[in-house]
């Protein structure tokens, strides 16, 4: 049974394989017919689909095509109207213009007959006189009245001279007083004779002026006056009369050349008086003014604003002419200056305000350094300095009255404003009030454009790791094994300058012309705005106008909250980051630090940046001293002035370590700048344990062989404005920058020269050593109340040779001595100003400026001049120099006159130069009777002073420290209401502000230091009017101060300390 079901199976199997082609070519021919089927019926789907879409689309083409013809329609109906509209529009303007100059020939014609009938008019009345206040009476006879006044003014009037005489109609019919006469004469020369006549009576007899009782009309013996006048037109009479019960008119004084504006004294409400006064201001045609009504107070005062032009820009000026009549109040004046900060919120820039203010309790000084002062304790004149202070506004009037005193002030802003006596007047001379005349210069500064440069290094991206990773696979003992320390330099610099070219990338340097809150949307919306407005321009489009506005008014919303943004970030970042808010306001003091556009050295001046390099490197090169007294310096007597200091040891070598060397380099400040060799302190850091060995071998092999490194000794050095006229070369310092390399070797070789002079150091020098300041110096200094003299730029004079030979006297020998003479000679530096550069010079004399070891070697230098004073003690400050006696009698004088003989005798033999134009002296003392002694150096007589600047301290002659107070005051006041203006947002949080570059803690230790000092020394300082009482062995003490003389600076000392200017 199992093979037959073997079988058909088999069979079966058999079947199928023979029917499965048929089976297949059926299922084939039905797909084949089902997908035809299909085909047809998406293509007759399709076609209908089709067909629909090209129907709907051509219905809403064609409704499109007649709404576009429509409009085509009416844009030609639009044109042709607008063209015809046009012709109608031209037509009636060319007949508005005709009409118009018709007009005006018209209204000048009427003009021209007007005048001429005012003329014809005054001409037909040039025989008569006039004569006013006769009194009237029935039986009168004029005739008569004139030739009696002909009789008491000694002119013979006959009869047969008088053509008419009779009284005239009164014009007001209310008026009491009598009617006029008017007597016609028959020749004009009998009416100027009788004119003329009635005038020289008039003068001749001031006590007796022409009256009725002349005439014989008077009654009772009254005695009431007579006018004799001209017979004016009504018109010249109005006017006449005008001019003689108001204020003068403007046409008297100003011609037609200048819009006249003024404010009379009636149309103020708080004025203190009723006739006259007022205040004018008077602008030429030629310049754009305005006057600003809505500006104006309560007060006698005048707004107006100038738009002066220059350089394809303008600037609007307002001016303020104010008048305040004695006595000044405070209620008056907080109104007038309560109006002038509601001014200044609307126009905070370029602004001036010239009046009479009738405040003389201020007393005003316009010089550089002195401020303001409040006299009498008067707190309305105090009111008035806070305001000029809060507000950045200068006193530019130094003119004084005959009473010396300022009464007309001229507040502005206007950089380089001045003011000066007016010679050429239009008004008499008030002796009170001396005319003035104000110089505006040019408001737009022109400004030294920056040379372009080439591209520099980002140090900030560079990568570092690989930096570190090429300077660690140097072999830096077998490529520094050199004897030349230069060539060792030169090759050190070679592997630096390959890893930096190699992996520090390039920055382009280029000019923001933006803020830093101006983002991206902004600028480009900005570029968008130029474009429109110059296709506006040159196409008058009206859509281009509505666009441009639109645009205008978006640019201006992003922009305000943009910056309302950068403002609320500010001041969240006020505690956090103190630096930013600093930098924000130090922007708002636009080109503060630039250099202007044209210099000169007093000689020539110059506009190229190169050439303007030049006269800066040869002015700062001209205190370079070539002195014969090294030539003549005695080791020998040196060795022996200083012996009682101590036997000096020998000191010949110094070894710097590895570690000290990488401890300076990762202390460096990094967002300090790069020196000379353009290697900033960012990269010294970053590669600090890898560039400890090559230091280490350049270091110590010169010290060993006593060589500094020639590259080493250039300086960079950079022009700072220190006061006065900015163009002027010579009121510039200079501020040397020295490679990064020097300062960490000097860093390291400073503290040992130090160590080893400070036995040697003389109690009486405070300056550049540890634990001694300005502080120490004025502290002790005040205590005893001093006498100094200063030399004139003294680390600039330094003969090196001097120096060497003192340095040898004071123990350094062999290869230090050696190194530190190669240190001093043969540098050089080299003057950078907005990417222009100056040739090299070389230094002759000089301690080198913004190192470590210039300080100490002027000390070192210097330290001697204290065996000078054998009868006064004297206190220094590096080159400032002070001594003090205490003068009870005329041998105290005679003493003190020889210690300034042997200060001058050792300049001389030192080699030092003594700038004797800044010569003075004060006397300290409360008492009115001291004794007068005047004082020579060098047989120049040195001048007496009331206060002097003393290390960043004003000292007066009772110590009160008032000046010094009240311009710490003034300084704080400018700065809070510069802050104010800039900032109003955040007047709230200014108390948060912390304490940044822009304090004072000098004065702040200064004041600390001397209360504690007095008060141990047993002198009261009585803080409630600011007076000390001096120890009464010391009834007058002398101070002598020859001043630093910062014109000419070859030297290069670090002088971060205030020095006495």
């Amino acid at each position: 049974m199992t093979g037959s079901e073997r079988n058909i199976s088999k069979r079966s199997n058999k079947r199928v394989a023979v029917s499965s082609p048929e089976r297949t070519t059926q299922q084939n021919d039905i797909r084949e017919i089902v997908s035809d089927i299909v085909k047809a019926e998406i293509k007759d789907m399709l076609t209908q689909i089709n067909l629909t879409i090209k129907t709907t689309i051509n219905t809403e083409l064609k409704t499109l095509r007649e709404e576009i013809l429509d409009m085509k329609d009416s844009i030609k109906f639009i044109n042709s109207q607008y063209e015809d509209f046009l012709k109608e529009h031209n037509a009636n303007k060319a007949e508005f213009k005709d009409i118009k100059e018709r007009n005006n020939k018209l209204e000048s014609n009427i003009d021209k007959l007007t005048a001429r009938l005012k003329d014809v008019e005054q001409r037909s009345r040039s025989n008569n006189l006039e004569l006013q206040c006769v009194p009237e009476s029935k039986t009168e006879n004029i005739v008569k009245i004139v030739e009696q006044l002909g009789k008491v003014i000694g002119v013979e009037i006959k009869r047969d001279n008088i053509f008419n005489a009779t009284r005239v109609a009164k014009i007001n019919r209310h008026s009491t007083r009598p009617r006029s006469i008017i007597v016609q004469f028959n020749s004009p020369l009998t009416r100027d004779s009788v004119l003329a006549a009635v005038i020289k009576y008039n003068k001749s007899n001031p006590n007796n002026k022409l009256n009725t009782s002349h005439l014989g009309i008077g009654t009772n013996g009254d005695k009431k006056p007579i006018y004799v006048m001209e017979h004016l037109s009504p018109e010249n009479k109005a006017l006449h009369a005008a001019t003689r019960l108001k204020a003068k008119n403007m046409g008297e004084l100003f011609d037609d050349r200048y819009n006249v504006y003024r404010r009379d004294r009636e149309t103020s409400k708080l004025r203190t008086k009723n006739d006259g006064g007022g205040v004018l201001i008077a602008v030429k045609k030629t310049i754009n003014s305005s006057r600003v009504r809505c500006w104006e107070s309560d007060c006698e005062d005048l707004w107006v604003v100038v738009n002066l032009s220059h350089m394809n820009s303008i600037r609007r000026i307002a001016f303020c002419g104010v008048y305040l009549p004695p006595p000044v109040n405070r209620r008056l004046l907080e109104r007038f200056l309560g109006n002038c900060n509601r001014v200044f919120e609307q126009h905070d820039k370029f602004k001036c305000i010239i009046g009479d203010f009738n405040l003389s309790s201020i007393a005003w000084n316009v010089s550089l350094d002195a401020s303001p002062l409040v006299c009498n304790n008067s707190a309305t004149a105090q009111i008035l300095l806070d305001f000029v202070l809060q507000n950045g506004l200068t006193q530019c009037n130094s003119v004084l009255n005959n009473r010396r005193k300022i009464l007309d002030l001229v507040l502005a802003d206007l950089p380089e404003c001045s003011v000066s006596y007016c010679y050429n007047t239009i008004s008499n001379v008030e002796q009170l009030h001396p005319p003035l005349e104000i110089n505006i210069p040019n408001m737009k500064r022109d400004i030294l454009t920056t040379k372009t440069t080439y591209d520099r290094y980002n140090f900030y991206r560079a990568d570092y790791d690989s930096i570190n990773q090429y300077i660690s696979g140097i072999d830096w003992k077998e490529l520094l094994k050199l004897d030349d320390v230069d060539e060792t330099v030169r090759l050190f610099y070679e592997v630096l300058r390959t890893a930096i070219s190699n992996h520090v990338p390039l920055k382009k340097t280029k000019s923001n012309r933006y803020p830093s809150w101006i983002n991206r949307d902004i600028r480009r919306r900005i570029k968008e705005k130029h474009k429109l407005l110059k296709r506006f321009k040159k196409y008058n489009n009206a859509m281009d106008e509505v666009e441009l506005r639109l645009l205008s008014d978006r640019c201006h919303k992003i922009t305000h909250d943009a910056y309302a943004k950068y403002n609320s970030e500010l001041e969240k970042q006020i505690l956090r980051n103190p630096k930013a808010f600093w930098t924000f306001l130090n922007s708002k003091r636009a080109n503060s630090n630039a250099y202007p556009a044209t210099m000169n050295n007093g000689i020539k001046s110059s506009t190229s940046g190169d050439e303007i390099c030049n006269m800066f490197l040869n002015h700062f090169n001209f205190a370079s001293v070539h002195s014969s007294a090294s030539d003549n310096f005695d080791s020998t007597n040196f060795l022996r002035n200083i012996s009682y200091l101590g036997e000096s040891d020998n000191f010949t070598r110094i070894i710097v370590n590895q570690n000290n060397i990488l401890e300076q380099l990762k202390n460096l400040n990094i967002s300090k700048g790069a020196g000379p060799d353009n290697i900033p302190p960012v990269f010294l850091q970053k590669t600090a344990k890898y560039l400890a060995l090559p230091l280490h071998l350049i270091y110590n092999a010169s010290l060993v062989s006593g060589t500094f490194p020639a590259i080493w000794k250039q300086a960079r050095v950079v022009p700072v404005f220190k006061g006065g006229d900015e163009k002027d070369i010579r009121n510039y310092r200079p501020i040397s920058i020295l490679s990064i390399f020097a300062k960490v070797f000097e860093s390291l070789v400073c503290p040992l020269v130090r160590l080893h002079f400070n036995r040697y150091i003389s109690e009486h020098q405070h300056g550049f050593w540890p634990g001694r300041s300005t502080t120490t110096n004025l502290v002790t200094f005040t205590s005893s109340l001093c006498e100094a003299i200063d030399s004139q730029k003294q680390v600039d004079s330094v003969p090196h040779r001097i120096l060497v030979k003192k340095l040898s006297c004071y123990g350094f020998s062999g290869p230090l001595l050696q190194w530190l003479s190669s240190y001093l000679h043969n540098r050089s530096f080299y003057v950078v100003m907005n990417g222009f550069s100056s040739l090299s010079s070389k230094i002759t004399s000089g301690i080198p400026q913004g190192s470590h070891l210039g300080p100490v070697l002027f000390n070192l230098f210097i330290n001697d001049i204290v065996l000078c004073f054998k009868h006064s003690t004297p206190y220094l400050y590096a080159d400032d120099l002070k001594f003090v006696r205490v003068i009870c009698s005329l041998r105290d004088s005679v003493l003190l006159q020889d210690d300034i003989d042997r200060v001058s005798n050792w300049c001389e033999s030192n080699g030092m130069q003594l700038n004797l134009d800044k010569c003075l002296h004060i006397k300290f003392t409360r008492k009115r009777d001291n004794i007068s002694t005047q004082y020579t150096l060098n047989g120049e007589k040195l001048r007496e002073v009331e206060s002097v600047k003393d290390l960043g301290v004003i000292l007066d002659r009772k110590l009160t420290y008032l000046d010094h107070l009240n311009i710490v005051i003034n300084k704080a006041s400018k700065m809070l209401g510069f802050i104010m203006r800039q900032s109003p947002s955040r007047k709230q949080s200014l108390s948060r502000v912390p304490k940044h570059k822009h304090n004072h803690p000098d004065h702040n230790n200064h004041l600390d230091g001397l209360h504690k000092h007095l008060s141990r020394a047993g002198i009261e300082l009585e803080t409630c009017n600011a007076t000390a009482v001096a120890v009464s062995t010391a009834p007058t003490v002398i101070y002598i101060n020859l001043m630093v003389h910062d014109t000419h600076t070859q030297g290069f000392i670090n002088k971060t300390v205030c020095i006495s200017l």
